[in-house]
C-alpha cells in the first residue's frame, strides 16, 4: 500500500490514483455463488474511488478523512474475496451466513464513505439493498444445486478440513438456528448426513465459543510471552480483523483429552474480571487444539504486560497456559 502522504498528493494534483482496482488474483469469480453480493460492493468501492480522484486541493481535510477509511475498507474487501476464492465448495455452503454478514458490515462502512463524500443521492448508495433480497436467494439457490452430490462437495477437501466444515456445519445449526430459513436448515441437514456418511468423517460436540481453525490468521510465533510449556506454542494471530493471541496446546501424547480440554475451555469462557485475560474461543476439532484469547490486559499491551518479568506478575504469565 502506498503511504497516504503521497496517496494524497497525487490526488490533489491530479493524477489517478490507482489504490483499489483489483488484480486478477483479487478479483471475484463469476462463477461463485457470492459473485453477485460481490460485485456490489466492488461496484460501489469503485464509485468512492472516482469522486476522490476528483477532489480538488481545497478539499485537503476531506480527502484525508475519507482515505482514512477508503484503505482498509479496500483492503477488507479484497480480504473477503480472496478469502472467498481460496475456499472449496463445501467450506463456503458451512460459512455462507458468516460471509454474508461481513459483506453487510463492509457495506455499513461503504456507507460511512458515501455520507462522508456526499454521494447518498448516489443510486449505488441504497441500489444493493433493493437488490441484497434477490441476491442472496440466488446464492442460496446456486449452493442447493452444488451440494446435492456429497463427494462433489468435499472434492478436493483433505479429511481434516472436512472435518472442520461439518464442525461449522454444526455450529450453524445448533448456535444459529434463528440466522437461517427453514429450506437452508434442512439442506445443511442434509448435506451434513451425506458428507459425514460418504466421508466417515468424525465430528465432535461444538460449544457455543467455537472457532474453527481456518478463520485464524497465524503469525510467528511469539516469544515475549515467557515460561511458556512446552507443550504449547503462543502466537499472534488475527481473527476477527483484530490482533489476538493463539495458544496451540500439542498433543505430544496419546493421553491428551478431548473430554478435559472442553471442560477446562467451558469453564474459562465468559469469566469477566480486571485481572483475568478474557478467552474468546477455541477450537479442538483439528490438531493442535487452540484457544484465543483476548490481546490486551487491564494494563496495556497484553504481549507487553506478560512479558514485563515483574515478580507480580508471574502468576499471570504462567495462568495463561496452564
Amino acid at each position: 500500500m502506498r503511504h497516504i502522504l503521497e496517496i494524497i498528493s497525487s490526488l490533489v494534483r491530479g493524477y489517478q490514483v490507482l489504490t483499489f482496482p483489483l488484480t486478477d488474483d483479487d478479483r471475484e469469480d463469476p462463477d461463485d455463488e457470492f459473485h453477485p453480493l460481490f460485485a456490489r460492493a466492488n461496484t460501489r468501492l469503485f464509485r468512492v474511488q472516482r469522486e476522490l480522484e476528483g477532489v480538488g486541493v481545497s478539499d485537503l481535510r476531506l480527502i484525508v478523512a475519507v482515505l482514512f477509511l477508503f484503505l482498509p475498507v479496500a483492503d477488507h474487501f479484497r480480504a473477503l474475496v480472496k478469502k472467498q476464492k481460496s475456499q472449496k465448495l463445501l467450506v463456503r455452503f458451512a460459512t455462507k451466513r458468516r460471509s454474508l454478514e461481513a459483506l453487510q458490515e463492509l457495506h455499513g462502512e461503504i456507507d460511512q464513505l458515501f455520507t462522508l463524500l456526499k454521494l447518498t443521492h448516489e443510486p449505488e448508495m441504497n441500489g444493493w439493498r433493493r437488490h441484497w433480497t434477490s441476491d442472496q436467494q440466488a446464492m442460496y439457490t446456486a449452493f442447493a444445486a452444488r451440494v446435492e452430490n456429497p463427494r462433489l462437495a468435499i472434492a478436493g477437501l483433505p479429511q481434516a478440513q472436512i472435518v472442520e466444515a461439518l464442525a461449522i456445519l454444526k455450529y450453524e445449526m445448533e448456535y444459529h438456528e434463528d440466522g437461517n430459513t427453514t429450506e437452508q436448515l434442512r439442506i445443511m441437514r442434509r448435506t451434513f448426513m451425506e458428507v459425514v456418511k460418504c466421508s466417515k468423517a468424525r465430528v465432535p460436540r461444538i460449544p457455543e465459543f467455537f472457532i474453527p481453525f481456518m478463520d485464524l490468521e497465524l503469525e510467528t510465533p511469539n516469544h515475549s510471552v515467557v515460561d511458556v510449556p512446552a507443550n504449547c506454542t503462543v502466537t499472534s494471530c488475527t481473527w476477527d480483523r483484530d490482533t489476538r493471541l493463539a495458544v496451540q496446546y500439542l498433543r505430544t501424547d496419546a493421553h491428551f483429552s478431548e473430554q478435559l480440554f472442553l471442560r477446562a475451555t467451558e469453564m474459562w469462557y465468559g469469566l469477566e474480571h480486571p485481572n483475568l485475560v478474557k478467552m474468546l474461543g477455541a477450537s479442538h476439532v483439528r490438531s493442535p487444539a487452540v484457544v484465543v484469547w483476548e490481546d490486551t490486559a487491564a494494563y496495556g499491551n497484553f504481549l507487553s504486560y506478560f512479558a514485563s518479568g515483574c515478580d507480580q506478575h508471574e502468576c499471570h504469565q504462567l495462568r495463561l497456559c496452564r
